[in-house]
């Protein structure tokens, strides 16, 4: 049981990595739907039940998100999971300040689903990371440390890569 764990959590973070190597919205959104199922599938073989069904709504969000093209519909799938999130929140055992951190991030990056610019969905996610990767250091899980480090670079790299050096190309072109 011990190796599934290992390598569940390892193509979790193999995914994780390359999720945000493309340009192109729905294309991220089905990648991250590979790291959510192996990394939920981690989290079950953990018996970490709350956590993999947690990951299992965020699967059906992007899958969502991915093929869905109307706003209205949108905004109501970002309104029902909002409500969902908040009622798992209130409905947890745990109610100390620092698991306000994971749920924060998660509605930001609901949030960022909404959004139709890839560009706005790299950053909104960049964003969301922040009250993640503070929470998996106040805990100490090294694993989830590593997964969450390895995920903003990824996010660090591809908004460097897709925004910033083609910004400069073009500053630089322009003079």
């Amino acid at each position: 049981m011990e190796i599934l764990i290992i390598i569940t959590w390892f193509l979790a973070l193999c995914s994780a990595f390359a999720s945000f190597f493309f340009d192109s919205k729905k294309l991220i959104l089905m990648i991250q739907v590979c790291t959510l199922v192996f990394f939920g599938s981690h989290m079950y073989l953990l018996w970490a039940l709350a956590w993999a069904w947690f990951l299992y709504i965020q699967i059906a969000r992007n899958i969502f998100f991915a093929y869905v093209k109307q706003k209205y519909l949108w905004a109501l799938w970002v309104f029902g999971l909002t409500a969902v999130y908040i009622y798992l929140f209130l409905q947890s055992r745990v109610h100390d300040p620092l698991a306000l951190f994971p749920f924060a991030a998660t509605l930001l990056g609901t949030l960022w689903c909404y959004v139709s610019n890839t560009r706005w969905v790299r950053l909104f996610f960049f964003a969301s990371t922040f009250p993640f990767n503070y929470y998996m250091l106040m805990t100490g899980s090294i694993f989830a440390i590593i997964i969450q480090a390895v995920f903003t670079s990824s996010i660090v790299i591809n908004i460097c890569r897709f925004d910033l050096i083609p910004y400069f190309k073009k500053l630089k072109h322009n003079k």
